[in-house]
């Protein structure tokens, strides 16, 4: 049993990537993406699915049945877009004292296919400030804002902690790094991790400086 179960991962981890148009009817049509999209609220994206060409309909459901192909940036219908947000908590100090403070810093990494939004993470991470530079680390995590591909399961990794990501003050620059598993499925019962996403940003006391998204 144990073999047979090992050799049916295995056949899945080298199917499923290579779905071809033909086999896409067979997995989500127009019309059963159409229903998951109504079942999950998701009207904007729905709107933007109905008003693609029937073509590229057939072409935005070809990635949606293989993940794999999803984050291939080399290909010219897949747009990655980054976002930043720093924001800061305001807190009363003297005109004499010196600047310091509370800021929350974000970055959202956003996958679109055909112009439609699919999938969008986010890394926030919260720490004190002063003049000098970030001088204590409050917080990190990491949100799944959007995933509107119904092949995959994607959340975050327990990082020290569920729901908590690694946190670390070094010359005055505060970096928090979460990770999200990302697995093909339930197929037949079974889910196939086919990646892991990280995701940092840093900050200091001028708030965000940077903040980067890849697979391994």
């Amino acid at each position: 049993m144990k073999k047979i179960i090992i050799t049916l991962i295995a056949v899945l981890l080298l199917s499923v990537p290579v779905v071809n148009a033909e086999q896409v009817e067979s997995v989500y049509t127009v019309e059963s993406y159409i229903h998951y999209l109504e079942n999950e609220g998701a009207i904007e994206t729905l709107n933007q699915f109905k008003n693609l060409k029937a073509e590229d309909q057939e072409k935005f459901l070809e990635y949606i049945n293989n993940p794999a192909m999803m984050f291939d940036t080399s290909d010219s219908n897949i747009e990655i877009v980054e976002k930043t947000i720093t924001k800061d908590i305001k807190s009363e100090k003297s005109a004499f004292a010196l600047a310091s403070g509370t800021r929350t810093i974000e970055h959202v990494k956003e996958l679109d296919i055909l112009g439609l939004n699919v999938l969008k993470y986010k890394v926030e991470g919260t720490y004190d400030y002063n003049s000098s530079g970030a001088t204590k680390a409050v917080s990190a995590t990491g949100v799944v804002l959007r995933n509107l591909n119904p092949m995959v399961q994607t959340e975050l990794t327990s990082v020290n902690g569920a729901g908590r990501g690694v946190v670390n003050i070094g010359n005055g620059i505060y970096t928090a790094k979460v990770s999200f598993d990302y697995e093909i499925g339930p197929l037949n019962g079974l889910d196939v991790q086919i990646g892991t996403y990280y995701m940092t940003v840093t900050g200091d006391e001028d708030g965000k400086i940077s903040g980067s998204f890849w697979r391994s």
